[in-house]
């Protein structure tokens, strides 16, 4: 902006300038996923003058350069909270002054498919003994488990491991 003042005598000018904060017009949206696709996640900000945006992880590492997060293909370990931060830098008087200004959260979830494993495998036991068989999953996060025998869900059993005491003719399977 600029101001003219003038009078029969004379005239003046004086400039200043009005910096917008970042912000944001589209906020990062949640995502689900399988591994082996192609995902692209997206964010906007405006601001004067016009902001850089950069996505960064939960542990505040950038992950991508630009308002995109492309992520070709999806892989586990992918899965997790990401953000994007937009800054511009001003000069006022002296002084450069940096801008931020931080989205909303978004979560991708990653399918555990064909990641679920059981230990131990086919395991050999006798007659009144203990076992315990622990279920690992990747992909997430918030994974959640359900323990089944021959196809029926065994009633709260919704622990990574499933401890069986005293292995008798009602518990094989």
């Amino acid at each position: 902006y600029t101001c003219n003042a003038s009078n029969p005598a004379g005239y003046d000018t004086a400039s200043g300038a009005l910096y917008v904060h970042p912000f944001f017009t589209l906020q990062p949206a949640d995502a689900l996923s399988r591994i082996n696709v192609n995902l692209t996640l997206t964010c906007e900000a405006d601001g004067f003058p016009s902001p850089a945006v950069h996505w960064e992880d939960s542990e505040g590492m950038s992950v991508s350069s630009s308002a995109l997060l492309e992520l070709a293909p999806v892989i586990f370990g992918d899965e997790g909270v990401y953000y994007c931060v937009a800054e511009t830098t001003v000069t006022v008087g002296s002084d450069s002054i940096t801008l931020t200004a931080f989205s909303m959260n978004a979560t991708l979830t990653v399918s555990p498919e064909g990641s679920v494993t059981v230990m131990p495998q086919d395991p050999v036991r006798s007659f009144g003994d203990d076992i315990s068989f622990t279920c690992s999953a990747m992909g997430g996060p918030g994974n959640t488990f359900q323990w089944q025998r021959n196809g029926q869900d065994i009633d709260n059993t919704t622990s990574e491991t499933l401890n069986i005491t005293g292995i008798n003719a009602t518990t094989d399977g």
